[in-house]
């Protein structure tokens, strides 16, 4: 009797086992599921959380401002300006979603997004009401504090972390698209050195960085 008990339960064992390394139901059609996913780097999935939530968050803003535009207080020109810094933060978010996917990088995203979200869109609602010039200053410390944000990145993972080339090379991207962007669209107000200090684009630019530390740990 003990001998069929202890059969029995070995069978069970070999079957839960067999199951284990099958795809479950979530997993089905879905490609090839690894076995053995790749296991998270907590430095690179806390680089990579604070990125995608300023891209998020920007993109939110941009989306609100080009969107909810009610009494026209932009110009045609600077409209179109608008919609090109929306399209190009779209990109930057599928670019990082995209380059965790091929290169295999694991990263949870912050659990602030759905606020985050909100909050940006409320943000652009109102600047689409304040007319040309607050807009451009508060949409360049933005694009600044992205920057930044990229640039430290970089810096540390060349201090740290010289295994790290994909990421770098992800950030080194995404560092020059948006400095790109800011030399474009606000040649005027790009410039750090010129010795002016647009106060609505600091406000903006401290605010955000607030933010991405904030977010990389939440």
């Amino acid at each position: 009797m003990h001998k069929l008990i202890i059969s029995r339960r070995l069978s069970i064992l070999r079957s839960n086992f067999t199951a284990s390394v099958q795809p479950n139901w979530l997993e089905k059609n879905c490609g090839d599921v690894p076995v053995h996913p790749q296991p998270q780097d907590l430095k690179a999935s806390e680089m990579l959380r604070g990125g995608h939530v300023l891209q998020v968050a920007s993109a939110k803003m941009l989306e609100a401002t080009v969107n909810f535009n009610p009494i026209r207080a932009f110009s045609s020109t600077h409209t179109k300006k608008l919609k090109q810094l929306y399209q190009a933060e779209n990109k930057a978010v599928q670019r990082l979603e995209d380059a965790v996917k091929i290169n295999s990088i694991r990263f949870r995203p912050s659990l602030m997004i759905p606020a985050l979200e909100l909050s940006s869109f409320i943000v652009g609602s109102v600047l689409s009401t304040l007319g040309d010039k607050i807009s451009t200053s508060y949409v360049t410390g933005v694009k600044t504090a992205v920057s930044d944000y990229y640039n430290d990145q970089i810096r540390e993972i060349y201090a740290t972390s010289s295994d790290m080339d994909q990421l770098k090379e992800l950030f080194k991207v995404a560092r020059d698209e948006e400095q790109e962007i800011s030399d474009i669209h606000t040649p005027d107000m790009a410039n750090p050195n010129d010795g002016i200090s647009d106060p609505i684009a600091t406000v903006a630019k401290a605010s955000v960085k607030v933010l991405v530390q904030v977010a990389k740990f939440v």
